[in-house]
C-alpha cells in the first residue's frame, strides 16, 4: 500500500495532481546545483536546499516547503476526478525572507492517464509578486503553463517530462530581467521499487536572465507516512 501511495504521491508532485481516497503524507527532501560552469568556471554551485511536507485526503491537499533560499511556500489544492479526466484548483503563497517580493499563486491543472500507463497534464498558473517593503518597486506578473508527460517506464522507474512557458505581463521587467517570454524545461526519474520512500534525479535548463540559461541537477527523495 505504500508503494501506490508513493507512486501516486510522484504523480501528485511533478505532474500537478493525483487524487487519494484515504488519507497520504509525507515529506520530500531535494538538493539542487549547478549543472554547468558559472562565470568563474566554478562547477557545481549549490543553488539550494528543500524541505516539503504534505497531506491529502479525498482530494484535499496541503502542503508546507522551505529552502535555503530564503523561500516558503504554502499551498492548498483540491482535485476532482471526472472519470475520464481530474481538475486541481490551486492557491499558493511565497513569502521571502531574502528581502524579495512575496509572490501569490492561482492555478488550475487538467489532466488525464492513458490506459495506466501515459500520463498528460496541462497546468495554468498566474504568478503575481505582492510588494512587502518597497512600495515602489517593480511587481512581477507571469503567466505560465505546464506541459507535463509521464509514465512508469518499468516497475522501478517512473519517468517524467515538462515543459514551462512564461509570459512576463510588466514590460518594464520584461525588457530587464529574463524577457517576456521563455521556457524552461525539466527531466525527472523516480524509482520506485522501495516500499516507503522514493529517490529521485532531475535535470533541467530554465532563464535566469536575458539572453541567458543555467543548467542544474537535482537530486532528492519523497518519503510517504
Amino acid at each position: 500500500m505504500k508503494k501506490q501511495i508513493v507512486a501516486m504521491t510522484l504523480a501528485s508532485l511533478f505532474a500537478g495532481g493525483a487524487i487519494a481516497s484515504e488519507f497520504t503524507g509525507g515529506l520530500e527532501i531535494d538538493h539542487k546545483f549547478d549543472a554547468g560552469a558559472d562565470a568563474e568556471g566554478n562547477k557545481g554551485t549549490v543553488k539550494d536546499d528543500g524541505l516539503k511536507i504534505f497531506a491529502g485526503y479525498n482530494g484535499f491537499g496541503l502542503s508546507a516547503k522551505r529552502n535555503t533560499a530564503g523561500e516558503n511556500e504554502f499551498n492548498a489544492n483540491y482535485t476532482h476526478d471526472l472519470e475520464t479526466f481530474w481538475l486541481k484548483g490551486e492557491v499558493e503563497g511565497v513569502v521571502r525572507t531574502k528581502g524579495s517580493n512575496d509572490v501569490i499563486k492561482a492555478g488550475l491543472t487538467a489532466g488525464t492517464s492513458f490506459d495506466d500507463y501515459l500520463d498528460v497534464s496541462i497546468r495554468y498558473r498566474k504568478d503575481q509578486e505582492v510588494n512587502k517593503k518597497n512600495v515602489t518597486a517593480e511587481k512581477s506578473n507571469v503567466d505560465r503553463f505546464d506541459f507535463f508527460v509521464g509514465s512508469q517506464v518499468t516497475e522501478r522507474v517512473y519517468f517524467g517530462a515538462k515543459v514551462v512557458n512564461q509570459t512576463e505581463r510588466n514590460s518594464t521587467l520584461a525588457s530587464q530581467n529574463n524577457g517576456k517570454n521563455w521556457n524552461n524545461y525539466e527531466l525527472r526519474a523516480s524509482f520506485t521499487s522501495f516500499e516507503a520512500w522514493t529517490p529521485f534525479v532531475e535535470i533541467g535548463n530554465e532563464q535566469t536572465g536575458l539572453n541567458k540559461r543555467d543548467s542544474y541537477a537535482k537530486f532528492g527523495a519523497v518519503f510517504a507516512f
